[in-house]
């Protein structure tokens, strides 16, 4: 079963090389899906594709960028890098640079739920994400976490 979830911070570390820092998901919260994500839920160091924009790499699109995933905080991190010596790669790092810089995009993430559970956070029914394959990140206009 392949899901997304998504979040809206990103900081371009070098432009010129399309080094990207994106946040794409807050543990220990309740997220719009009903999900809680773990703290070690994520892979940490764990390779990562960066899919074209809108998960469109699911449907053939070639991947813009690679990266690693990690654990800060209460946070997953992408730590990427654009490929722009291609125009899919090069095209998505500006439109990303550009929308980041103005908070009007967010990050989202393929995954396969590998070990979950049920019960209560916060007074609320919710699934507990403890463990997930990741398949890509991905820039969106709007995620669904």
């Amino acid at each position: 079963m392949n899901v997304t979830k998504s979040l809206s911070r990103v900081e371009v570390k070098d432009a010129d090389k399309g080094e990207i820092v994106a946040v794409f998901a807050t543990l220990g919260v309740i997220d719009s899906d009903g999900d809680v994500t773990i703290k070690g839920a994520f892979e940490n160091e764990a390779p990562v594709v960066i899919s074209a924009y809108g998960h469109t790499s699911w449907q053939g699109v070639k991947p813009v960028g690679k990266g690693v995933i990690r654990e800060v905080g209460n946070e997953a991190i992408l730590e990427g890098q654009f490929f722009l010596d291609t125009v899919e790669g090069r095209d998505t790092f500006t439109v990303v640079k550009e929308l980041g810089a103005l908070g009007l995009q967010e990050w989202s993430y393929g995954y396969d739920p590998v070990k979950f559970s049920f019960g209560d956070h916060e007074g609320q029914r919710v699934r507990f994400l403890e463990e997930l394959k990741v398949h890509e990140v991905s820039p969106v206009l709007k995620g669904a976490g």
